[in-house]
């Protein structure tokens, strides 16, 4: 991967990542350009993060879909993840001094995160399906 660092105007860089073919899809030679502006500061970058949501993207706008609710979905989806993670849950129990209540605590995060996928997939599965498209207000 090739890094180029731009110093702005005013302060502060923005690093470019130009990732190489990946081995796994050997006949993508051209990827769309996608600008991904996240709030914080990263330090790496994350083959597992970045990847995944530029492909979705770029899928989505292939297949003519609304980019912006297809990667939306997939922050929702990593969201609900992230509720009933066991390591997520060991990482909290220890940290909060409840250790030996793991297995109560992902049993209470079932209903909700269920809660939380259906109302997901209603809302934006149904803007996706109504052809409902938030970007095109943008343009």
């Amino acid at each position: 991967m090739q890094q180029i660092q731009l110093e702005l105007e005013g302060g502060g860089t923005l690093t470019v990542c130009l990732r190489a073919s990946l081995d796994a899809m050997p006949t993508v030679k051209q990827r769309p350009l996608v600008l991904v502006v996240p709030g914080g500061g990263y330090t790496h970058v994350s083959a597992r993060e970045g990847d995944p949501v530029a492909l979705q993207f770029a899928a989505a706008v292939r297949l003519g879909l609304p980019a912006m609710l297809i990667v939306a979905m997939q922050v929702m989806g990593g969201a609900m993840g992230n509720m009933v993670c066991v390591n997520n849950i060991v990482s909290a129990c220890a940290t909060c001094g409840t250790v030996g209540t793991e297995g109560r605590l992902i049993r209470s995060n079932i209903v909700p995160c269920l809660i939380y996928a259906v109302l997901t997939i209603l809302i934006l599965g149904g803007m996706i399906m109504a052809g409902i498209d938030p970007a095109a207000a943008l343009h």
